[in-house]
């Protein structure tokens, strides 16, 4: 008589296949959440790159107006520095020169012809009155 052993092993497979069900069903989900985000950004990439492309250039210009503001301001300290010789302040003289010349040229303009004339020998009150003569002669000339 030979020994004998037997081993019978009963399962129930019902959970595992809910299990595999269940991973199934969340892949699924999973991939129709990616698909759909990307279909998303497929649809409004144009509008997504012209509002990039329009901070873009929203930032450029903001910079450049900051360099123009930086340089009007150099030129304001050095004119300072050439009216501090006459008692007189960089935006006294700016000022003088715009109101003579009656909105014909810009502060930043009336600062760096300010600073050009004081550096040729000009005396500020020349300067004024030498922008009212060319205020005058460009309303007789129409130029």
């Amino acid at each position: 008589m030979a020994n004998e052993a037997k081993i019978i092993i009963r399962a129930d497979s019902a959970d595992a296949v809910r299990n595999i069900e269940n991973v199934t069903d969340s892949t699924k989900k999973m991939e129709s959440g990616i698909g759909g985000a990307a279909s998303k950004i497929k649809t409004h990439f144009l509008a997504i790159s012209a509002a990039i492309a329009g901070a873009m250039v929203t930032v450029h210009q903001a910079w450049a107006l900051a360099e123009r503001a930086a340089a009007f301001e150099e030129q304001m300290a050095s004119l300072d520095a050439l009216a501090a010789k006459y008692n007189v302040s960089a935006r006294q003289i700016v000022s003088s020169v715009e109101e003579a010349s009656r909105g014909l040229i810009s502060m930043a303009d009336a600062a760096s012809v300010s600073a050009k004339a004081l550096m040729m020998g000009m005396k500020p009150d020349q300067l004024v009155e030498f922008m009212r003569v060319v205020e005058a002669t460009t309303n007789v000339t129409g130029a």
